[in-house]
């Protein structure tokens, strides 16, 4: 359903803005939108923060001094694990859904056939 890191060359301007590769992530997706509502409100402040910056410099053409990039050991995927954990439950649920139809008609077909005899 998703990729983590579609093409390098994202990521290396993310970490040149002093974004997380996981801001660059598409949020129109609703698993996405529904991630991001997960999160602390700390942590959607912080990832509204680098965002603007991010998108305030590149209206300006700018970009941050080296020292404030985001260094790939303080780059962390904050948002990924909660996507793969709703897509867990979403697959979870699905599976239950069926199963409940499942069984739902077996007891159907049951009483049918106890009528019938």
């Amino acid at each position: 359903m998703f990729s983590e890191t579609p093409n390098y060359y994202p990521k290396v301007r993310a970490l040149t803005k002093s974004l997380y590769v996981d801001d660059i992530i598409d949020t129109n997706h609703p698993v996405v939108m529904e991630a991001i509502s997960r999160l602390s409100e700390q942590e959607q402040f912080d990832r509204t923060f680098r965002i603007r910056r991010a998108i305030h410099l590149h209206m300006k053409h700018e970009r941050l001094s080296r020292e404030e990039w985001t260094k790939p050991e303080e780059d962390r995927k904050y948002l990924w694990p909660i996507i793969e954990a709703i897509c867990k439950e979403r697959d979870e649920r699905s599976l239950m859904d069926k199963l409940s139809s499942t069984s739902e008609l077996r007891s159907q077909m049951k009483s049918f056939l106890e009528k019938k005899a």
